[in-house]
């Protein structure tokens, strides 16, 4: 107390508020009570028996004791909630002369706890350790593991020194007062569990409430930015429209609703393409509704991730994983263009193939972690797995990790494995087999999506010149192909070293930004002062990253190594099978040098996972070493060590319903008709301006007119079919990346959109106008008379719906330059 009173008397004068002794009021008001308290305990300091036997009398009341312990925990905690509280917010100089009585508040209250403790004649309990012993040297292995690899990499830089290409940020981080919040929710889920589970058998209610949490909050944060991916909304609409990878996934999603994906053949992303038909289908073209829809669904993600945890781990660990997942998407969403970032508001396919990993994984844990062998388990697990094969590709990197899995688990019993292979690969193939059928009709390639960019993408990774990545001339597509497999073959045997370096640096920088997402420090800062201050999403170095933020990263990985050596000792070799799965995924962008934000956004939830396990064990292991009893595994039981029955009740109809899913999707693409067949420009020109048109100027242009001009004109031309995204910009604006379509279109002020149907794959148009037009709605029908250039469509005519949209100003129907 007399070191506080120092603290308090030197810290320094603000001379504007001087009242006496040249302190403020507030100052003097401080030392005085300061002095006060110090008198005081003086006092109580000479008579040590008679405070000892009143201490006695009270702690001899067990509803004294229960409120005193409640109440310096809350000052306790309050100390805490001041100290991880920025100055800025209380103000600096409030703030620095209340942090020495807080500093003294929060060592009285762990005095009076303490010597509470020891007063009553209580002992730490160690007796549980005995029964752990097996349970510590697994975590210490582990602990001892990630520790090594962690110096490694200290000392060589491998995994923090910025890569040549795809070297991106840590995904959207989980701000320390977030997972507080959750750590104190998942507290009272434990307080209370005896009730949660008279009332909540089976864990299902609280799923659907997460569920419902999830959708709420994530529709109720506003998309107040434009990313990359959504431009920022022009007239005449106002909407947002997607661009770049999203652009591509709901473009493909249009053609499929007017029957003209047939036309385009393999495409990104399928699966999550047919989903956005779908959706459109449901709730109509616009994308808000197609958004909130998409919202609903993905809001299923941490519902599972709670039932998975709670599996694995406990309910106050599944409680506390799902809100750091429902917070962690909710900051992604508020920080669209501040930092990279793909969440639920975007037309993006990251989140939902979170969505069937977090399937794949809950189903193929739960096979193996039931009573009773339930094959139905199996197909669904191969079934998540194969529509996350139908999103990414690059899931099929799992495929033999899963088989690794069933072969030790099952112990090499050979006919068990055989047959669980079997069940797992038929769920995932009834899923893909019928696309790739497909693709196979349409191409002649058997594969799931579109890959020559990423033919391209690896010709460039693995080559010594940047001419060997290029499509040389006269070299076929096929051609290409083979010599792009060759050469990165070749490249591999003759630069071991470098591809090893790459690989190794790649997959640790993956692994570590699955880390550092989760709270770095302690201080309660807003979401965006966060991002600015901690420094990881604008630092080209990990390494740069101030040496302040260590023991955080510390503490976390030894909660996670806690987290995933309780769950190998309960569960064996089932309960790592997440994080192998993890690994997986996170080492399938490594050949293409990707690492980071998105590409390893499927899977690094996993790393929640075990934090949250190894989170709930450690407080329950500080509660047994206080108490008489021992919760560190209580809380699930282990699993079944005698042979579990088989039961295959439900594994035909899941197979079936899963291979119906599976043949209906191509199936109803090909029986979606053509909405804009490919007709002879006359009869279009007949069909949509059968009397022709009369000009605002009454100039009149008759179907004769129409059709000489599209006859005798170089470079005229006729489409019809369906417009998206109409955006309306002036001369030299544009949005995304420079192309020659942008360049072609910012010579004028114009409203441009994409077109599709009409017997071709795509087309932008673009219309020159002065002003906006007043009706001009996303995916509706139009045809366009006008004038092909290099890279895109110069509209002279246009009809919308049935109105006609002339450019502005009207030169005739030329296709000659005007100026």
């Amino acid at each position: 107390s007399v070191l506080v009173l120092y603290f308090l008397i030197t810290i320094p004068v603000d001379t504007k508020n001087v009242a006496m002794f040249g302190f403020s009021t507030s100052r003097i008001i401080l030392i005085i009570g300061m002095i006060g308290f110090i008198f005081l305990v003086s006092i109580l300091s000479f008579n040590v028996k008679r405070l000892a036997t009143k201490v006695d009398r009270f702690l001899l009341n067990p509803r004294a004791q229960i409120v005193q312990v409640w109440f310096v925990a809350l000052v306790l905690l309050g100390g805490i909630l001041f100290l991880c509280t920025p100055d800025q917010r209380l103000g600096e100089a409030l703030y620095q002369r209340l942090l020495p009585l807080v500093g003294l508040s929060i060592a009285l209250a762990l005095q009076v706890l303490v010597g509470q403790f020891l007063w009553t004649g209580n002992k730490l309990n160690f007796s549980f350790i005995k029964g752990n012993v097996n349970e510590l040297k697994i975590y210490g292995f582990v602990l001892s593991i990630f520790l090594f690899i962690w110096l490694m990499i200290a000392w060589s830089g491998i995994g923090i020194k910025r890569g040549p290409s795809g070297w991106l940020s840590p995904g959207t981080p989980v701000l320390p007062q977030q997972l507080f919040l959750c750590v104190l929710i998942g507290l009272f889920f434990f307080i209370f569990r005896s009730r949660f589970d008279k009332y909540t058998k089976g864990g299902f209610l609280p799923a659907v409430t997460i569920w419902l949490v999830a959708s709420v909050v994530w529709w109720s944060e506003p998309l107040v930015r434009q990313s990359y991916f959504n431009p920022t909304p022009t007239p005449p609409n106002f909407e947002y429209y997607p661009y770049s990878d999203a652009f591509h996934y709901d473009w493909f999603a249009q053609n499929l609703l007017i029957g003209n994906s047939r036309n385009i053949g393999l495409t990104h992303r399928p699966l999550y393409s047919i989903l956005l038909a779908l959706l459109h289908f449901m709730v109509g073209a616009g994308l808000k509704n197609v958004i909130f829809m998409q919202v609903i669904i993905l809001a299923a993600i941490p519902a599972l991730v709670y039932l998975l945890v709670s599996r694995l781990g406990n309910r106050p660990a599944g409680v506390i994983a799902a809100l750091i997942l429902i917070a962690r998407e909710r900051n992604s969403i508020a920080l669209t263009n501040i930092i990279e970032v793909s969440h639920v508001k975007l037309i993006m396919s990251d989140v939902s193939t979170m969505l069937t990993m977090v399937l794949f994984i809950y189903f193929f844990v739960r096979w193996f972690q039931e009573r009773e062998d339930k094959y139905v388990f199996g197909v669904f697990a191969g079934a998540s797995l194969g529509l996350s094969i139908f999103i990414r590709g690059q899931a099929q990197l799992l495929v033999p990790i899963a088989l690794a899995g069933i072969i030790l688990i099952e112990k090499f019993k050979w006919r068990s494995i055989l047959q669980k292979a079997a069940v797992f690969l038929l769920g995932a193939a009834v899923v893909v087999v019928p696309w790739v059928w497909r693709n196979y009709q349409l191409t002649g390639r058997v594969l799931v999506e579109y890959l020559d960019f990423y033919t391209t993408l690896i010709a460039s990774t693995y080559s010594s010149t940047p001419d060997d990545s290029m499509l040389r001339l006269g070299e076929s597509g096929e051609q290409y192909r083979d010599r792009v497999k060759g050469q990165v073959i070749n490249y591999i045997v003759d630069h071991p070293v470098e591809v090893s370096y790459f690989y190794t640096s790649y997959f640790l920088h993956n692994e570590i930004t699955s880390l550092t997402y989760l709270p770095m420090s302690p201080r309660f800062y807003t979401i965006y002062q966060y991002v600015d201050t901690v420094g990881f999403w604008d630092s080209p170095y990990l390494s740069d990253v101030p040496i302040a933020y260590l023991p955080s990263l510390f503490l976390i990985i030894c909660l996670v190594a806690l987290g995933i050596s309780v769950v190998f000792k309960r569960f064996g070799l089932i309960g790592i099978m997440p994080l192998l799965f993890h690994l997986g995924y996170s080492f399938s962008s490594v050949p293409v040098r990707q690492s980071g934000w998105r590409f390893i956004l499927p899977v690094d939830w996993v790393v929640v996972l075990y934090f949250c396990i190894g989170l709930t064990e450690f407080g329950l292991l500080l509660y047994s070493l206080i108490s008489k009893k021992s919760f560190l595994l209580a809380v699930n039981p282990v699993m079944p060590e005698n042979a579990r029955p088989v039961s295959w009740r439900g594994t035909r109809t899941a197979l079936a319903c899963f291979a119906l899913m599976g043949i209906a999707i191509p199936l109803i693409e090909w029986s979606i008709p053509e909405r804009y067949p490919a007709l002879p420009n006359d009869a279009l020109i007949q069909h949509q301006l059968p009397n022709g048109l009369v000009l605002e100027s009454g100039e009149k242009i008759s179907t004769l007119d129409l059709e000489n001009f599209v006859t005798t004109e170089a470079g005229a031309t006729v489409l019809y079919g369906r417009a998206l995204y109409p955006s309306y910009y002036e001369q030299g604006e544009s949005w995304g990346d420079s192309n020659a379509q942008l360049l072609e279109a910012s010579q004028y002020t114009r409203l441009q959109f994409s077109m599709i149907g009409g017997g071709s794959n795509s087309a932008f148009v673009l219309i020159p106008l002065q002003e906006p037009p007043q009706y001009f709605p996303h995916a509706s029908d139009v045809f366009v008379v006008g004038c092909s250039q290099d890279a895109s469509v110069r509209a002279l005519i246009t009809v919308v719906n049935g109105r006609v949209l002339v450019a502005a100003p009207w030169y005739g129907l030329t296709c000659s330059v005007t100026e």
